[in-house]
């Protein structure tokens, strides 16, 4: 683990990561030993080209087109300085390694800018939530249910169990 770590997080027109867009990006460093924060930075980044925000995006970050056009910057006129704010650092996210990392990588291709992804440890807290929270069969029915799942590993109990929990879900 480096001496201080970036954490980041992305908002965009979608979720798809190889063909949607950055619209936002926040970066906060700090030190991996005390938790604090030493320093941040966000921007509203405008997309190249013509872009549309998929109404269920616009709806969870509320950030408009219009917004864009009047506030935002490109990608290629502060990726410079978003390098150097993380320099060396190790990287940490919420979700980052299965969306934010790779919806950055394909942002970053379609600019032609460069990043060195290889040589720092990637962390992501939704990773380390399931480790914590076990997502075995008995635990997540225990967990919506309030009762212990007698008969598990028995493939009827646990069907019947899946479909429990996939109601309370």
């Amino acid at each position: 683990m480096t001496q201080t770590m970036t954490a980041f997080d992305l908002e965009t027109t979608g979720l798809d990561t190889q063909k949607d867009y950055i619209i936002e990006l926040g970066l906060v460093k700090f030190d991996t030993s005390t938790f604090k924060e030493i320093d941040s930075r966000c921007w509203y980044i405008l997309p190249k080209g013509n872009f549309e925000i998929e109404p269920e995006a616009q709806e969870k970050h509320g950030i408009s087109k219009e917004y864009l056009l009047e506030h935002g910057v490109r990608l290629e006129d502060i990726w410079s300085e978003v390098v150097e704010f993380i320099g060396d650092d190790d990287i940490l996210s919420y979700n980052g390694n299965h969306f934010d990392v790779p919806m950055l990588y394909y942002n970053l291709t379609r600019e032609n800018l460069k990043f060195n992804f290889s040589g720092r440890i990637y962390y992501d807290s939704i990773v380390i939530e399931r480790k914590r929270y076990q997502c075995k069969l008995v635990d997540t029915y225990k967990r919506y249910t309030g009762k212990e799942l007698d008969g598990a590993h028995d493939a009827l109990c646990d069907v019947r169990a899946t479909v429990e929990v996939f109601k309370h879900q």
